[in-house]
């Protein structure tokens, strides 16, 4: 009984060990954990942000409803007041929640809805809770893209590429939501071929650009 009790207490204390240690593994950027490569850490080297190893859209647009077809485009028939205008780390997935809830689940893929949906399984752990990424977040993915794609193609992704992407940050146009019409139907895209945050510029909700989700840990 007692070697019961002492091989029981070992195996504790080796499970808490092995616990402890995985909580406090101190990350790098550009190394490939928790689903994604880390594109970001906060001061502990603990916890960050990371992005999917590829694209999960080439050609997605912002808002179902907003559709160009070679033609003037008329008032959409529901308000399209600025529902996601938050910026900074973190704030991705607030807008993300926000646009879904205003758009609503639609048969029609849109940037956050996809973001929202897409599901990864790595070693028997589902990461499910990836989001479109905020203006700085987006950014922060620009400036670190040299390390993100060399991780990236070692674990048989993809190179961010130099078209533009969604932000889910929204244009902010104020309380009155037709105050500045064309604004409403605008959000921020990043073009990555020209340069940092000061080319993101407001963009036609209907424009299709490349998506790629992040998740925080």
């Amino acid at each position: 009984m007692f070697k019961l009790y002492t091989f029981l207490l070992i195996f504790i204390v080796f499970l808490y060990l092995k616990s402890f240690s995985q909580e406090n593994i101190k990350y790098q950027i550009g190394d490939f954990a928790h689903g994604g490569i880390i594109f970001w850490l906060d001061e502990t080297g603990e916890h960050g942000l990371v992005c999917t190893k590829s694209d999960i859209s080439e050609s997605t647009q912002w808002d179902t409803e907003l559709k160009y077809i070679g033609e003037p485009m008329n008032s959409p028939e529901r308000n399209t007041k600025s529902v996601a205008i938050l910026d900074g780390i973190y704030a991705g997935k607030e807008n993300t929640q926000s646009i879904i809830k205003f758009v609503g689940k639609s048969d029609i893929p849109f940037a956050a809805l996809i973001c929202d949906e897409y599901e990864l399984l790595i070693d028997s752990i589902l990461y499910d809770d990836w989001y479109l990424p905020s203006r700085e977040e987006l950014n922060i993915m620009y400036l670190n893209r040299t390390i993100i794609n060399e991780t990236a193609l070692q674990k048989g992704g993809e190179s961010l590429n130099k078209n533009r992407y969604w932000s889910s940050t929204d244009v902010d146009c104020g309380e009155d939501p037709y105050n500045k019409f064309d604004n409403v139907h605008q959000a921020y895209g990043h073009d990555f071929s020209l340069g940092s945050k000061k080319y993101q510029l407001p963009s036609k909700k209907y424009m299709l650009y490349s998506v790629r989700a992040i998740r925080s840990f």
